[in-house]
């Protein structure tokens, strides 16, 4: 399978025009914050090769110009990743720390403010509950690491979902889902290195016309 990857750039598309179906797409997030991976002799390595693909759990709403999800239903992501080099440490604020280990990182923020996070949780086969952690990935050398992870749903609702007389609320607010690799350190801190967020999204309790997912 020949992939094509989008880097800290955001040069280059991922995905084929299509007129049949609408996917939600991820593009790069914060990179400001995006920290720079060494090798093991210090020299520093180029952000590594990145793709978020959302495989279900997100239809477009022609109606609202956005896409949209129920609460209770999950959504599956897959990532693509690769390292551009031998990664040994992580160039910190506080200097170079030695990485243990990658882990990717799911949750959502609020549109209108980015700084407010919302957790996204993962549902047990046997609906059990427990704490949803990063998602080890196993990154070795320049080989592309493909990671699938399903059952996933976000913790609360967008606000102002209600319809006003039948139309989108126009304080209608929405949530980007963030999916970010980060370096974990011996120490349990970590280090965003590359995050890609989605397409806004207005997560609802129940959908309206269900049956026809086009028009919520």
């Amino acid at each position: 399978e020949e992939l094509s990857f989008q880097d800290g750039s955001g040069e280059g598309s991922l995905y084929l025009d299509s007129t049949s179906f609408q996917c939600i797409r991820f593009q790069p997030f914060q990179q400001t914050s995006w920290l720079t991976l060494c090798d093991q002799n210090l020299k520093e390595l180029h952000v590594p090769h990145y793709r978020v693909d959302a495989d279900k759990g997100f239809n477009f709403s022609n109606a609202d110009d956005a896409f949209v999800c129920q609460k209770k239903n999950h959504f599956q992501i897959t990532c693509h990743t690769q390292l551009q080099g031998d990664a040994h440490f992580v160039k910190t604020p506080d200097g170079l720390r030695k990485i243990s280990s990658f882990h990717l990182h799911f949750y959502g923020v609020k549109v209108e403010s980015p700084s407010q996070t919302i957790k996204v949780e993962q549902s047990q086969s046997d609906r059990s509950k427990k704490a949803f952690h990063p998602v080890l990935v196993d990154l070795h050398g320049e080989k592309v690491t493909k990671v699938t992870v399903g059952r996933l749903h976000f913790s609360e609702t967008t606000s102002n979902n209600m319809r006003k007389k039948g139309k989108p609320n126009p304080d209608q607010r929405y949530f980007y889902l963030v999916v970010g690799l980060h370096a974990h350190c011996c120490d349990n801190s970590h280090y965003p290195i590359v995050s890609h967020a989605s397409e806004r999204i207005i997560v609802r309790a129940f959908l309206f016309q269900a049956s026809n997912p086009g028009q919520f």
